[in-house]
């Protein structure tokens, strides 16, 4: 059944005292889908207290919750009816989004308020705003959320919900747990459906080195910097157009990229090394501690490297770093 929450709370409210109900109303929130205030702005504009106001809000509230139970029930149940398939755990904001989406805040918050079996959990370093029913949820939530928290560390990158459902100590269904962990600060869900750590570029990118790393990370291949360009710009979660001289100067600063052709980048967590084309054979060779073909050689380089085979062979000239063996293979000039 359907609850209509502004016409029962005004219904609740009609016999009140007019000071009371003015106090309860801008408390909340319940006239013309304002905002509610605080108590200090009510307290300052009656001229009274700010603690006065609390006092009379609580009062009104218990009142009401002995005097109108019967009118009160219907949305106390469906509350608790939601917070039952959420967990008893959801996250503020959003519980306006499920249950006030066609009509203003207030009405919900008000319902919440004055129900005894719902506590309102505020903002902290690790939780956003958030209301729990009074029956350990919380606990259950925050070691669901702990647990989640050590898997994607152990993880190192994203996971699909498939993957986060093994970390679930309590063997939620997808609803408790996705309500659970949107209570988080720390996880977060990327543009993929991923989740990660809000401290991962790809799940929380702040500017244009992750939104780069994002593109190459979804292409995993390497690109020029005019096609990463590109590819920012065609993010959803880019609000500007960026310029290409901006990526590339993000791309030469950064330690997550490696420049490996001309104007080509790829991550350095795929396995490239920084360096010119010649550091590169050279580091090759020193780590194969023995002489190699050149076709060798160049294959090895030419995964470092996204460049010509002659570029390779031109650097293989120079005879103060390389020499040929008898053999024909390339060595390191002693």
């Amino acid at each position: 059944m359907e609850i209509n929450y502004p016409v029962i709370v005004k219904s609740v409210l009609a016999d009140l005292p007019s000071r009371r109900k003015e106090i309860v109303e801008r408390r909340f929130g319940l006239k013309n889908g304002n905002e509610g205030e605080t108590l200090q702005a009510i307290g300052d504009d009656l001229n009274i207290t700010r603690e006065r106001v609390r006092q009379i809000v609580n009062d009104t509230l218990s009142y009401l919750l002995e005097k109108k139970g019967s009118s009160l029930k219907a949305p106390i149940d469906s509350l608790n009816d939601y917070f039952q398939k959420n967990g008893g755990v959801k996250k503020e904001e959003n519980i306006f989004k499920d249950i006030a989406s066609v009509v203003f805040n207030g009405p919900v918050y008000f319902f919440l308020s004055i129900a005894p079996d719902f506590a309102r959990h505020n903002e902290t370093e690790e939780y956003h705003d958030f209301w729990a029913t009074r029956n350990g949820s919380v606990k259950k939530a925050e070691k669901t959320v702990q647990a989640v928290i050590e898997r994607l560390e152990q993880e190192k990158k994203p996971i699909d919900f498939g993957e986060l459902r093994k970390a679930n100590p309590y063997h939620l269904s997808q609803q408790p747990l996705i309500s659970y962990i949107e209570i988080s600060k720390i996880i977060a869900q990327s543009l993929e459906g991923l989740f990660g750590l809000v401290s991962w570029p790809e799940i929380n990118p702040r500017g244009i080195k992750d939104k780069a790393y994002i593109v190459l990370k979804n292409a995993q291949e390497p690109l020029h910097f005019m096609e990463i360009t590109k590819k920012i710009n065609e993010l959803p979660i880019n609000k500007g157009p960026v310029i290409p001289e901006s990526v590339h100067n993000e791309l030469i600063r950064s330690h997550f990229f490696v420049l490996v052709g001309r104007g080509m980048y790829a991550l350095k967590e795929w396995g490239y090394e920084p360096g010119t084309v010649k550091e590169i054979v050279i580091k090759i060779l020193k780590e194969a501690k023995k002489p190699i073909t050149r076709r060798e050689l160049i294959e090895k380089t030419l995964g470092q490297r996204k460049v010509k085979e002659n570029t390779i062979i031109l650097s293989l000239q120079d005879k103060t770093q390389f020499i040929k063996t008898p053999d024909g293979k390339i060595s390191l000039k002693k």
